[in-house]
C-alpha cells in the first residue's frame, strides 16, 4: 500500500463550472477529490489541450492566461461558445494522490479563475476551444463588471442584435519558425507545443 511503501503521485486538476454542469479533469487517469472524481477526458468538452502559465500582473493588473480545450468533436458550437460560458469559475490544484485508492487527501489551490470569454482556434488541424480568463480578484477592479467585448454583453445593451454572433474570428496557430500566415488569415500565439505535460505547464508548476 501507498501508506507502506512511501509512494505517492503527485497530480494537477482542474474544475470548470460550465454551463450544463462541472467538468473536472485531471492530468491522466483518474481521481477523487473531496468526494468528487476527476477524469482525463469529458464527454462534451473533452480534454485539456493546453494550459500556459498565467501571466502575471502588478499595480491594477490581475494574472490571466487561456485555457485550451480539445472538445469532442460531435459537441456543437452553439454549446461550446454559449453566452453562458462567460462568467464561469475555473479552480486548479496540486495534490498527493494516493495510487492504492486513488484518493487525493488534501491539495493547495493554484488558481482561481473565471472565463471572460470563449473562442474557437483551429491548431494542426483540430478544432479547439480558448477559455479566456482572469482571476476572480479583477472583479475588484472593475466598476463596471461584465462590459467586455462579447456577443453577452453586447445584447444586454442591444437586446435582439446579434452581429456579435457572426463575428467567429477563428484564430488559426502558426508554429514558431515557420512563414507568415497569408493576409487575411488570422493568427494565433503559436500554442507552443514544446513536449510539456500538462502536469508541467498547468499554471507553472513543476515536478
Amino acid at each position: 500500500m501507498a501508506f507502506a511503501t512511501g509512494i505517492w503521485t503527485r497530480a494537477v486538476f482542474a474544475k470548470l463550472e460550465l454551463p450544463g454542469g462541472d467538468v473536472r479533469l485531471c492530468d491522466g487517469g483518474i481521481l477523487k477529490y473531496a468526494g468528487e472524481v476527476y477524469a482525463e477526458r469529458h464527454p462534451v468538452w473533452g480534454a485539456i489541450a493546453e494550459l500556459p502559465e498565467v501571466e502575471s500582473g502588478i499595480d491594477d493588473l490581475v494574472p490571466g492566461g487561456a485555457i485550451m480545450l480539445a472538445p469532442n468533436p460531435a459537441t456543437p458550437l452553439s454549446v461550446l461558445l454559449a453566452d453562458a460560458v462567460s462568467g464561469s469559475r475555473i479552480r486548479g490544484w496540486q495534490g498527493e494522490v494516493d495510487p492504492a485508492t486513488g484518493i487525493v487527501a488534501s491539495a493547495r489551490l493554484l488558481a482561481d479563475l473565471i472565463v471572460d470569454a470563449p473562442r474557437r482556434v483551429i491548431a494542426r488541424g483540430r478544432r479547439l476551444i480558448a477559455l479566456e480568463t482572469m482571476s476572480r480578484a479583477e472583479r475588484l477592479f472593475l466598476a463596471n463588471r461584465g462590459n467586455v467585448c462579447s456577443p453577452r454583453f453586447h445584447k444586454s445593451i442591444w437586446p435582439g442584435e446579434r452581429g456579435f454572433d457572426n463575428c467567429s474570428d477563428v484564430e488559426v496557430a502558426v508554429a514558431w519558425g515557420t512563414e507568415n500566415a497569408p493576409k487575411g488569415t488570422g493568427a494565433g500565439g503559436g500554442g507552443g507545443g514544446g513536449g510539456r505535460s500538462f502536469s508541467e505547464s498547468f499554471w507553472g508548476v513543476q515536478h
